[in-house]
């Protein structure tokens, strides 16, 4: 079960939510490759899935930055470097992003270096959020036309 991501977290300390898996991924810095993060647009109201690239074998969360990073869905980039998370239908306006995750199995030296780890992945819509933490890809969902 995914672990919700904490309502308010100090400025300095990033969200690196906690996804269970049985998959066990190597997280080393220097064993992160593959493409920057990336959410394919455009993205429209009412879709349930979210599509992209990022670094493979990576945990990823995808959430609502609109509603304080609410967690849509999760998953692990492919060793393809892409990913298709389903999330609950789109809401229009909303501005929806990537945050990095860890598995409940695999030790990280700790939550800040881990984050730091992807920084030459951010992609466009980076953002470091007061209260919700690092953002490495985000869009907007677009309104039905």
């Amino acid at each position: 079960m995914q672990s919700p991501l904490p309502s308010q977290t100090p400025f300095d300390s990033p969200i690196v939510p906690t996804i269970d898996s049985p998959i066990v991924p190597t997280i080393v810095e220097t064993s992160i490759d593959g493409p920057a993060f990336e959410i394919e647009e455009p993205l429209v109201v009412g879709a349930t899935q979210v599509r992209g690239k990022g670094p493979y074998d990576i945990p990823i969360v995808i959430v609502d930055v609109t509603m304080t990073a609410e967690p849509l869905g999760s998953g692990v980039i492919a060793p393809d470097g892409t990913f298709a998370i389903g999330v609950p239908s789109l809401t229009a306006n909303h501005r929806i992003g990537i945050v990095v995750g860890v598995f409940e199995e695999t030790p990280v030296p700790s939550p800040d270096d881990y984050v730091k780890s992807f920084e030459p992945f951010r992609g466009e819509g980076y953002m470091n959020l007061p209260y919700i933490g690092v953002i490495f890809a985000s869009a907007l969902v677009q309104a039905a036309p």
